[in-house]
């Protein structure tokens, strides 16, 4: 080892000359004590650089961190509200972006903090005096997050901060290096690297520069006395090692086997990468820098490791970023609120870490799929439930959605669409605010519980769909943080991979630019690894309309065809097809009706939003035919195939029972409020929704009259900021008869559409528009006839059926002779009849309550009230059953209590132990066999 240009520098106790050679916020005194005062100096020109050359007055907003804090976020004794001004908190302007908060009192009694809190730190972020452009300008930390100087409560005694260089610096041989650190107390001091040692006698600050000869993995130690100690690491690398990718290598991390993982990151422009993780203590190691390939597109390294688990980062040019295309990502934030029960032995975030954290596991083996052969639906059959873990069931989790396949395969239901499941932005979510594609968020459960219920779901021959939202990331994506523009707080002018500004009036957070190759590279790398890791059937493209380039500032010009994205669209679908070939492709687009025909020849599907005439109708409301569905029909919209994919209702969309039940008409002998009206109202509507050709959808518990309204909030009341907010989930609804009735019917229907060929062309007669409603099918001898009330008022009809002969009236099972074409049929309000010339039987929905965790015997149950309060919990068979007895459990599987039966019936009681609120586990023993359900206290 070599080094020179040593030299000593005696630092004068003037802090903004060191902050002027770079460090965002220094006090002084460096150890500020909370009993005295402080200046605090602020660089403009470093961290998010909001504030650079700002020549205008500059704010300090502030607060203090203490022990009664819960977080870095949750500031005390913050000194004013954002926006207000006060001379307290104006900084003075030292030099060019230097500027200075003088606190001439203590700092407690700056903050006005009690004798009896420790302040632990000092928190700030500083803005300009007014809004620029409608927002202030922010001095934040390079990630735009909130400033923290830590302060002493009194003498803290010998301690040693090292400033220069920060941990995991990188330098090249011959640069300088500067060693700068400074004491609390005066005394003699030793610095040591590798070879050098200086021995001084430090007041205040000491700063060593030199440089080293040798690339290599380098520690910085400071000893000083009573055994005070820091120290930093850092690197001298050598050149960048220029290689070119492998065959076959793919984007992301890829477990070879026995313990071997190759990196690879698309990071154009980018100086050099290092991998750094557990296996490295976290530290910079000369060894574990990253290839570059020829053209620098790409970086990449193979590695070998021992861990069983892989917990990694990327240092990018110095800056930390997760994986884009982790597998698993680890929050520092949110993590803490999911619990063991949703995720059992979830990685734990490394504790002294910052940023987002990957995991892979080198070890992980194939998950053994069960069910490889399972019918998947014709596009143009799928009976698609829309559904939020967060809203569906109280644990979230993908373990208990599991039990509910059995009550949706009753339902008719052949395909679950789940709401975006990649990691979002905190917990509670939609999901359309992605930070990435490729990692499941934990919120919902393990990457191998979601496995088991897409197996689960094959085993009933149900698809499993997935909403995925390429149109943006969030801030917090590494797409976005590799390439910021912090003092503009947007994406960089130079990103690969996000749009500088947004090219569409519709989009959130950060606009991806679809054309860039990167992008598609990004986007057929998170396709492949859902399609072939979790076995998933196809997509919900969120927002497709955004998948261009073309600029447009209005909504009008932006849905009108656009030749580009059609291009862009075909290629993405050109590249799923070779992952799988009969992969289910929806759109949301609600673009033009050229371009949509289109884009169907290729095989897509298309959201269908009809539900304002679906509502209109179920209310009674139909003049100037307000209330007409021929929207939903294909072939009047110009399609030669059924590729529209209707719906009453969706995520986005408002609740129809809510609708009816707080708008609908009435007259003196009828209103629509009354809720048996207005559930029987849905179910006609219902009849017209499943018996149009094509794909249909319907969002969770419509099929048991679900009416909250959207904006509903957990306080009870009702707005718009409350749209994406929890809702309350009623499985309760199924144990009220006219809302089970509301369920039995949408079976009914769902049954017969997929029985009934009929059903397969568009009607050859109809009356979508008026309030008595008709549509006539005829499919080669296949005949049926559907007819609804929409009104308030009695209404009659004289239709002409298809085929003479024997008719059979589905929902009541009556038959009907037409011997001549025409019959006149009546209808009561909101009543619906549907005559088919072929006899179908209604499907048996007696097992659809059974949502359980089986055990060796599935006993056709149903426990009710669930969740339970104060009464008696209510077991209900479906035939006479021998109970012998019920236990309840703990999570844990500890034994609360037994009560013993021993009789034949279909209905029991049983006692509820005294328990608190949270989730059991009730052992049901019979003669038959034994069985175990979750039940929830609330």
């Amino acid at each position: 080892m070599s080094y020179g240009n040593v030299s000593l520098v005696g630092l004068i106790y003037v802090l903004f000359l060191n902050v002027s050679l770079g460090q965002l916020v220094e006090s002084v005194p460096f150890f500020a004590n909370t009993e005295g005062p402080v200046e605090i100096f602020f660089r403009a020109d470093e961290g998010s650089q909001g504030l650079k050359d700002y020549t205008g007055q500059v704010y300090a907003h502030t607060g203090v961190i203490t022990q009664f804090s819960t977080g870095p976020s949750n500031w005390r004794y913050v000194k004013t509200s954002w926006g207000q001004n006060t001379p307290q908190t104006l900084l003075e302007r030292v030099d060019n972006n230097l500027y200075k908060l003088s606190i001439p009192q203590s700092i407690r009694s700056y903050y006005n903090v009690p004798p009896n809190e420790q302040i632990l730190q000092m928190a700030f972020v500083f803005r300009s005096a007014s809004p620029i452009n409608g927002s202030y300008l922010e001095g934040k930390t390079q990630t735009n997050g909130d400033i923290f100087i830590e302060v002493w409560e009194e003498d803290p005694g010998y301690l040693i901060q090292i400033i220069k260089p920060e941990e995991n610096s990188l330098f090249s041989i011959g640069e300088e290096i500067v060693v700068d650190f400074a004491v609390s107390l005066e005394g003699n001091y030793t610095l040591e690297v590798g070879d050098i040692m200086r021995e001084e006698e430090v007041v205040d600050r000491f700063s060593f520069s030199f440089s080293l000869e040798d690339l290599g993995n380098y520690t910085a130690k400071v000893f000083g006395p009573e055994d005070s100690y820091a120290e930093v690491s850092f690197v001298v690398a050598g050149d960048q090692v220029i290689e070119e990718l492998p065959e076959g290598a793919v984007l992301g991390a890829d477990y070879l086997g026995e313990g071997k993982v190759r990196f690879v990151i698309e990071a154009p422009m980018k100086e050099q990468v290092f991998l750094i993780g557990n296996f490295s203590d976290w530290q910079l190691r000369v060894e574990n820098q990253l290839k570059r390939t020829g053209e620098g597109q790409y970086f990449w390294g193979e590695f070998s490791f021992e861990e069983e688990e892989i917990l990694y980062q990327f240092l990018v040019d110095g800056r930390r970023f997760a994986d884009p295309l982790s597998e698993l990502v680890l929050d520092p934030f949110n993590d803490r609120f999911i619990g063991e029960e949703t995720f059992p032995n979830m990685p734990q975030y490394p504790e002294g870490q910052s940023g987002d954290v990957s995991v892979i596991y080198p070890d992980k083996k194939s998950y053994p799929w069960v069910h490889n052969n399972y019918n998947r639906p014709n596009p143009e059959n799928l009976i698609i439930y829309e559904l939020l873990l967060r809203d569906f069931i109280i644990e979230h989790d993908y373990k208990t959605l599991i039990d509910t396949l059995p009550y949706l395969k009753k339902l008719g239901v052949n395909a679950i669409e789940i709401m975006p499941n990649n990691e979002f932005d905190g917990n509670i979510s939609w999901g359309y605010n992605p930070s990435y594609h490729m990692a499941l968020d934990k919120y919902y459960g393990s990457p191998e519980d979601f496995k088991k219920f897409v197996d689960a779901a094959h085993s009933m021959d149900m698809v499993v769909l997935v909403d995925v939202v390429f149109n943006h990331v969030t801030d917090r994506s590494p797409l976005a943080q590799m390439y910021w523009n912090t003092a503009a707080n947007r994406p960089s002018s130079n990103s690969p991979y996000l749009n500088e500004m947004a090219r569409h009036p519709f989009n959130v957070f950060n606009d991806m630019n679809h054309e860039s190759a990167s992008v598609q590279r990004y986007m057929d790398r998170c396709i492949q690894y859902l399609l072939e890791e979790f076995r998933i059937d196809g997509f919900r493209f969120d927002l497709s309309k955004g998948f261009t380039q073309r600029f447009t500032s209005d909504v009008g010009a932006w849905s009108a065809y656009d030749s580009s994205r059609i291009r862009l669209l075909k290629r993405m679908r050109d590249r799923i097809r070779e992952y799988s070939q009969d992969s289910y492709l929806i759109l949301e687009h609600f673009g033009s009706a050229q371009e949509e025909r289109e884009l169907s020849q290729d095989g897509f599907l298309f959201w269908t939003n009809v539900t304002g005439n679906y509502h209109r109708a179920a209310k009674g409301e139909h003049s100037g035919g307000a209330s007409n569905l021929e929207g939903a029909l294909f072939n009047l919209r110009g399609f030669d195939q059924p590729v529209l994919v209707s719906y009453i209702e969706s995520h986005d969309e408002q609740r129809v029972m809510y609708e009816v039940l707080n708008f609908g008409l009435s007259n003196a002998q009828y209103s629509s409020r009354d809720l048996s009206n207005a559930l029987q109202r849905v179910k006609t509507l219902n009849a017209f929704h499943y018996l149009i050709p094509g794909p249909k959808m319907l969002w969770q518990f419509g099929e048991l009259g679900y009416d909250f309204p959207i904006n509903y909030c957990p306080n009870g009341t009702t707005n718009e900021n409350c749209r994406t907010a929890p809702k309350p989930i009623r499985w309760d609804y199924f144990t009220e008869r006219i809302r089970k009735d509301l369920y039995k019917g949408t079976a009914d229907l769902t049954s017969l559409r997929l029985l009934s060929p009929a059903f397969d062309n568009p009607p050859i007669g109809r009356n979508l528009t008026s309030p008595y409603k008709f549509m006539i099918y005829n499919n080669e001898g296949e005949a049926a006839v559907i007819a609804g009330n929409f009104d308030l008022i009695q209404r009659q009809q004289t239709l002409t059926f298809p085929i003479s002969g024997w008719y059979y009236d589905y929902f009541e099972g009556d038959s009907l002779w037409i011997g001549s074409s025409s019959h006149t049929i009546v209808l009561s309000p909101g009543e619906c009849k549907i005559y088919t010339n072929k006899k179908y039987n209604r499907p048996s929905t007696e097992f659809a309550t059974s949502i359980s965790y089986a055990l060796d015997w599935d006993p056709g149950m149903l426990l009710y009230p669930n969740p339970l309060g104060s009464e008696d919990l209510t077991i209900e068979f479906l035939y006479p059953t021998v109970l012998e007895s019920v236990e309840w459990y703990s999570l844990d599987q500890r034994k609360i209590s037994r009560q013993n039966f021993s009789y034949t019936g279909q209905q029991f009681q049983c006692q509820v132990p005294p328990i608190s609120k949270g989730l059991y586990l009730l052992k049901v023993c019979t003669d038959k066999g034994t069985s175990l359900h979750k039940v929830i206290k609330r």
